[in-house]
């Protein structure tokens, strides 16, 4: 009899944290109001350390001599250990989801654009093959801020584009795919400097060049920089292309000293709002 008795207090003790947790994410499943919801999660978690201190105190009561078992202590500490646990996954959960219900606004309000303006820019056609042409930009920047910048990558949006003739050539094919994020050559720019990104885009043309130059290339849309994985606008003010068609090596050496090409010697005008 005495042995029953004990096993049902022992039994109704243990029960009492397991219904405490039960208390505690029954907002969850019962979808109660917020303030039901508060003190569903507060008494649920009272009653679980309370629990847990009658279960100790008494474990550690001496009778006949004889300390009781301990185990219901170590099952408590097991018990506290996956609390922690579920709590801490609990609420970050819960953080997550309040975070992705804000509109993006109020999301991004504590997060300033970096101050770098898009001043110009510089249009190459680039003979990758024979009578193959891939279209390469060269970038100024200008880091107004006294920070430095690592630059994670910059693509383009086409809205409207256009070809203007400047001499003679049969152009067999023009292909254009998505333009992607990648790492640009030297992609670090200090504060309160300029700096120049070259990167190849994803335009070709398959071309015979019979005389002069290829055409002036013209294109107008949302150009996008990447930093600290957080991609912001940017619009440039001047553009120019080159006129003739460069070599690879030419692509590679340029912005360096041992090229023939300044890039600050071209020809730029003011970047059109609308292409015919």
């Amino acid at each position: 009899m005495n042995t029953d008795r004990h096993l049902g207090i022992w039994t109704g003790l243990i029960a009492a944290p397991a219904f405490g947790i039960a208390m505690m994410v029954a907002p969850d499943y019962l979808h109660a109001s917020r303030n039901l919801s508060g003190w569903l999660f507060w008494g649920g978690l009272a009653a679980f350390f309370d629990s847990t201190i009658v279960i100790f105190v008494l474990s550690r009561r001496a009778k006949g001599g004889k300390k009781m078992l301990s185990w219901p202590v170590m099952l408590m500490i097991v018990g506290v250990a996956l609390f922690c646990a579920g709590a801490a996954g609990y609420f970050r959960k819960d953080s997550a989801e309040v975070a992705e219900a804000l509109p993006p606004q109020q999301q991004e309000s504590s997060v300033v654009d970096p101050d770098i303006s898009f001043q110009k820019f510089s249009l190459f056609w680039v003979e990758v093959e024979k009578e193959k042409f891939q279209l390469g930009i060269v970038a100024k920047l200008f880091n107004t801020e006294n920070k430095s910048y690592l630059l994670e990558g910059m693509t383009f949006q086409r809205v409207a584009w256009a070809m203007h003739p400047r001499g003679g050539y049969y152009i067999r094919r023009y292909a254009e795919f998505p333009d992607q994020f990648e790492i640009m050559e030297d992609n670090f720019i200090k504060g309160n400097d300029v700096g120049y990104y070259k990167k190849l885009l994803p335009i070709f043309i398959e071309a015979t060049i019979v005389g002069g130059s290829l055409p002036d290339f013209v294109f107008i849309g949302h150009w996008n920089l990447l930093i600290k994985k957080r991609s912001f606008l940017i619009n440039p003010l001047y553009y120019t292309c080159f006129e003739d068609a460069i070599s690879v090596e030419q692509w590679n050496s340029l912005l360096k000293p041992k090229s023939n090409i300044n890039i600050e010697n071209l020809n730029y005008s003011k970047l059109p709002e609308s292409v015919n």
